[in-house]
């Protein structure tokens, strides 16, 4: 490794051989998929340390992996000797020029290999380093201050102490510490039809599974902000290919809204609407367990314990074990969904389909007995989507336009 060039550190969330072997071998897939030639990559600890052929894709490479879950750190680092003075006097340097006035910032100096270094040996070190470094960079403007909460941070100062060098971070993402990105090798078929169904879609990105999306929708206009919403979140993924399903749920609505009960005042209009919002959901569940042509294992339930029946996703959960899927619930044992759905908005404004699941309004208060009474008798006169009449698309998300979908209904 040329010592003049900087390089790129990416470190593995998950602590284990296993895990870092097959974030490389990701890494290498990526970068090759979009034209990035490597120069070297190599393990050290549990990090990898990339060089580049080409100094000027440093940044886009580091944007780039960033989208990769199963990553804790990812930054732009400059290598050198593992020394104290060279250290101390080379970061100070570097890191007055990345420091602005006013800014807060956080130390952090670990080791790739406990190996390396003894315990007592490194201890000293790190604290000798730390002292120096703080005092100096503090010294440089009294309007910089460190800080020991890394949350607190404007910029934090990473110092990784490798076998062969020592890398200084010269700019920093910290990434998503969960599984990592298709770890798991299995493709998830995913239903997209409301937010908490979009929220599902994320987890199971975010959990090592490939989805498989299928979108539902009863109007052209519902579409495009499906599609919107769909576009905003595959983004931020390192995904180049995709297969997609659409279903038109149209006339499934219309003939649902006519078999509801009228004139009964065992049903306000309240009560209907929440009694025919949890049909369209079994309904999409039918619709999903009854594609043939989809010879995939598992199924994402996106139900909330708090809000539908304990037996509503009982029964679904038995359907979908009947009809030989696995099905995924991840808001069965996971309650933090309302601040999922805030940090959804933050990057997807454009989510607001046509009837969307309101959080203050709980389908508990409605009885098995009525609404599988209703439901029996509509589904045995329901028709649902042939196989004819579900469009299916591969969309390569560097290239097409997600919007051009439209073209094809």
């Amino acid at each position: 490794m040329d010592d003049n060039n900087n390089v790129i550190i990416v470190e593995s969330a998950i602590k284990s051989d296993l895990s870092l072997n097959y974030l490389k071998k990701l890494i290498i897939d990526i970068l090759h998929e979009n034209n990035v030639y490597i120069s070297s990559i190599k393990k050290d600890g549990f990090y990898c340390i990339i060089e580049l052929k080409k100094s000027n894709e440093i940044v886009f490479t580091m944007d780039l992996l960033s989208k990769v879950s199963g990553i804790s750190y990812i930054f732009i680092a400059k290598p050198l000797v593992v020394d104290y003075d060279v250290l101390s006097k080379r970061v100070i340097q570097m890191w007055r020029e990345i420091l602005l006035p006013g800014e807060k910032f956080y130390i952090t100096i670990t080791l790739s290999d406990e190996s390396n270094f003894k315990k007592n040996e490194f201890v000293f070190f790190r604290k000798d380093l730390e002292f120096f470094i703080i005092s100096e960079l503090s010294s440089f403007s009294i309007d910089i201050k460190n800080v020991r909460n890394e949350i607190e941070a404007d910029k934090i100062l990473y110092i990784l102490i490798g076998n062969d060098f020592a890398y200084v971070s010269l700019l920093l993402k910290r990434c998503k510490e969960l599984m990592p990105f298709k770890f798991l090798k299995e493709k998830v078929i995913c239903p997209l039809y409301n937010e908490f169904s979009f929220l599902s879609f994320i987890s199971i990105l975010d959990n090592g599974f490939f989805p498989f999306p299928v979108f539902f929708y009863s109007s052209k206009n519902q579409l495009i902000k499906i599609l919107k919403s769909f576009d905003k979140v595959i983004k931020r993924y390192p995904i180049r290919l995709i297969d997609i399903n659409l279903i038109n749920l149209e006339k499934v609505n219309l003939d649902l809204t006519r078999s509801l009960p009228k004139n009964n005042d065992d049903y306000s209009d309240v009560h209907k609407k929440m009694v025919y919002e949890l049909m369209v959901e079994e309904i999409i569940v039918l619709i999903l367990l009854q594609m043939k042509k989809v010879d995939l294992n598992f199924i994402c339930l996106s139900f909330l314990p708090f809000f539908h029946p304990l037996w509503f996703i009982k029964k679904n959960v038995q359907l979908s074990f009947e009809s030989g899927k696995i099905p995924l619930t991840p808001f069965l044992f996971n309650y933090d969904f309302k601040y999922n759905l805030k940090d959804f908005y933050k990057i997807n404004n454009s989510m607001d389909v046509e009837q969307p699941l309101n959080s203050s309004l709980s389908f508990l208060d409605i009885e098995q007995k009525n609404y599988n009474l209703i439901f029996q008798k509509f589904v045995n006169t329901l028709k649902l989507p042939s196989t004819n009449e579900i469009i299916q698309l591969n969309l390569d998300m560097r290239k097409d336009d997600v919007l051009d979908i439209l073209d094809s209904i």
